[in-house]
């Protein structure tokens, strides 16, 4: 059977009422069904039986039709029931005179008053209310039933919220109470941030503790209020020791920076320094440092002490880099001022004046240095050399070619270095001023040109005979690239034979 009844407002709207809960809803609770309850009999306390409505919230001393009497009209009824109320109003129950008189706010609060004067509570029905108190005077203080029920409701909601309210406070002084037992053994050194919930609750039993013994809460909720109470001096307690060991590693590290930097200096590796470190007499005697570990310390060298130390050596070999590279450039313009005092052509080889070189100071200060070596310094020399003597060769071979332009060259000119020499010193070109032709050592450029001159002449011709082709052809077709390639070829072997 339905524990939700359908009723209805004094205005007409309909609204459900639980008997079992004395719960109230505008809407039916889904998978429920309600009753239209209809007219109850009640008994009053002097024996006089009466009939109400659940529905209407009318009541009669007459038996209503749906009991089993009577064939009155609704309207008829309706009317009839407010006659009876009023009779009983006035008949069994007689109002005082200061209720007539009072306000509709202050008869609800005389209503409401005797339901707590009678200890009314969610255990009563409403039923049960009109049963025991409907021959009370303050009960007829309202005069709408439907009122009536409206403050009952409202009375065991305020009453369930009173209760709640007052436990909730009961229970939130326990918590305060509590804590401040926890504080207390803090203090006496019987509890810390270690401590166990299993551990305590034995001392507790043990010492017959009053607030353990008369506790409002479950062991399981004690539980979570002393972890969450040792979770914060735990806290406490990592952040004072994290602050211990900011300062003691703020002074280890100014002590090992600045006063004995030897330590960290002559270690090779952390094992080392800490090794040195713990037999240090002013380690050992600050009390300060006793806080930390060997990770602490190792944390202090990974992140400050070995970066400072690489970063050091890193500034000294940039230093000396930079000094090195002074003396490296110094040696070399010594060197190369040793070797230019020494007569060298481009066909000249580094073992021709090897013997000349191998004792001098700037020869020995260059060997094993950074940058070019002797050898390589002496190939840019005699590099140079070639680079004038071509640029020479250019010039000189230029003119000649001139001079065969013209016709005015001769077979003669190649019989011998001299009449070469004597053929250029004859020609008025502007091109051979920069020669001394009457200087020996200057011959001696112009003789090596002419040599170099004869022999490509030489393979010119060489190549006209065995090919059959004009000397035309071959200053400007395939045989002169073959003549050059075999020059070419010619030149590459005699440097190789240079070093």
């Amino acid at each position: 059977m339905s524990n939700w009844e359908q009723l209805k407002t004094d205005d007409g709207q309909v609204y459900y009422y639980n008997k079992e809960t004395s719960e109230t809803s505008w809407t039916l609770p889904e998978g429920e069904e309600a009753t239209v309850p209809t007219w109850q009999e009640y008994t009053t306390n002097d024996g006089k039986t009466y009939y109400y409505n659940e529905s209407t919230g009318e009541t009669t001393w007459d038996k209503p039709d749906e009991l089993g009497e009577g064939g009155q009209s609704d309207e008829e009824s309706h009317e009839e029931e407010d006659a009876i109320d009023k009779a009983l109003k006035q008949e069994p129950v007689e109002l005082p005179s200061s209720m007539a008189s009072s306000t509709s706010e202050e008869n609800e609060q005389v209503f409401v008053q005797l339901l707590k004067d009678n200890n009314v509570d969610s255990t009563w029905s409403f039923q049960t209310v009109m049963k025991k108190l409907v021959s009370k005077p303050e009960y007829w203080a309202v005069a709408s039933p439907m009122k009536r029920k409206s403050l009952y409701e409202e009375y065991l909601v305020q009453k369930f919220e009173d209760e709640i309210r007052n436990k909730t406070n009961v229970i939130e002084q326990f918590k305060s109470n509590f804590i401040k037992e926890l504080e207390t053994l803090r203090k006496e050194g019987k509890l810390d941030h270690n401590t166990r919930w299993i551990s305590l609750r034995k001392r507790f039993v043990e010492e017959e503790n009053p607030i353990f013994k008369h506790s409002m809460l479950p062991d399981i909720d004690m539980a979570k209020m002393f972890y969450k109470y040792t979770a914060e001096i735990k806290k406490q307690h990592d952040d004072e020791v994290e602050k211990q060991k900011k300062q003691a590693t703020d002074e280890l590290y100014h002590y090992l920076h600045s006063i004995n930097n030897a330590l960290v200096q002559k270690a090779s590796n952390f094992q080392e320094l800490y090794a040195g470190l713990i037999e240090d007499p002013r380690f050992k005697q600050n009390k300060h440092l006793a806080c930390l570990n060997e990770l602490d310390i190792l944390n202090l060298y990974e992140s400050k002490l070995y970066p400072e130390l690489i970063e050091s050596l890193r500034k000294q070999i940039k230093s000396q880099e930079k000094v090195n590279y002074r003396s490296d450039r110094k040696a070399r313009q010594n060197y190369r001022s040793l070797i230019e005092t020494i007569p060298l052509d481009a066909k000249t080889k580094f073992s021709d004046i090897f013997d000349l070189i191998e004792k001098e100071d700037a020869f020995i200060e260059l060997c094993g240095r950074n940058g070019s070596s002797p050898l390589e310094l002496f190939w840019d020399v005699i590099d140079e050399k070639k680079q004038l003597m071509k640029l020479h060769k250019d010039l000189i071979e230029a003119v000649i070619n001139d001079l065969k332009k013209k016709g005015e060259l001769g077979q003669s000119v190649w019989s011998s270095k001299v009449s070469f020499l004597e053929k250029l010193k004859s020609v008025k070109d502007d091109r051979l001023l920069q020669f001394n032709l009457n200087d020996t050592d200057s011959n001696d450029e112009i003789f090596e040109i002419y040599q170099t001159l004869k022999e490509e002449l030489e393979m010119r011709e060489r190549i006209v005979r065995k090919r059959g082709i004009s000397e035309v052809d071959v200053g400007s077709g395939p045989a002169a690239a073959a003549a050059g390639t075999q020059g070419k070829r010619a030149k590459k072997t005699v440097k190789k034979m240079n070093y």
